[in-house]
């Protein structure tokens, strides 16, 4: 076995041992060596934070160690010894339910892909995200000085309404990484096919608001000129 594992790209021969497919490249090796070792237990301590999870605060106020991830385990030392006996293990089946779960997950996401991908175009093509980033950079950005920035009305009717898209786009991401947020993948197809009819919703009232506010301040305007007349 160890001759076996003789190679310019051994994650790629250590892969291929523990029965993956369509392994891209040495990188993507190595990734999946490590899950696969993880889900068959192959995990000791993490030797940074000794298995607690938490490390020294960071600039983020965060105590999570970045070795583990805030796991507190870490794979063991890859060798050739330790993915041999793990093959025998993948031979026995062990993984077999672990990679009929990653698969389900695979197609599930690919089902919700689609709704997530239309919610980023119309999410692109609304306006209130254009309006918000020239208001935005009007006000703050490096060629104007804090000065003149401070002189700037900064919208806040734009900015409630950008925080209502931001927050259907946070749906969807949380949608998109469904895994993550421990969500079922119907609730997140569900969740990201509302989202596309309530941007459409936010972006209509907020066409109406504009048309409704400017023509106020047009008759404003123009009953202001009759009365200097």
């Amino acid at each position: 076995m160890t001759t076996l594992f003789a190679t310019e790209n051994p994650f790629t021969a250590y892969a291929t041992a523990l029965g993956c497919e369509n392994i891209r490249d040495e990188r993507d090796a190595a990734k999946r060596v490590n899950s696969c070792l993880a889900a068959l237990g192959c995990v000791r301590d993490c030797p940074r934070c000794g298995g607690s999870g938490h490390f020294s605060r960071n600039s983020y106020g965060s105590t999570t160690c970045y070795t583990c991830d805030g796991r507190g385990r870490v794979v063991v030392k890859i060798t050739a010894k330790v993915v041999a006996e793990a093959a025998k293990r993948v031979a026995a089946g062990e993984l077999d339910g672990w990679r009929a779960a990653n698969r389900a997950r695979a197609e599930a996401k690919r089902a919700i892909l689609p709704a997530c991908d239309a919610f980023d175009a119309a999410q692109k093509a609304c306006p209130i995200g254009r309006e918000y980033d020239a208001a935005y950079n009007a006000k703050y950005n490096g060629r104007i000085t804090a000065r003149v920035s401070a002189q700037v009305e900064f919208p806040e009717d734009l900015h409630r309404a950008q925080i209502m898209v931001n927050s259907l786009s946070t749906a969807v991401h949380e949608a998109r990484n469904f895994g993550l947020y421990r969500v079922s993948p119907e609730d997140a197809k569900a969740t990201a096919e509302w989202a596309i009819g309530a941007l459409a919703e936010v972006a209509a009232t907020w066409a109406q608001y504009k048309g409704d506010r400017d023509a106020a301040a047009l008759a404003h305007e123009t009953a202001a000129t009759v009365t200097e007349w």
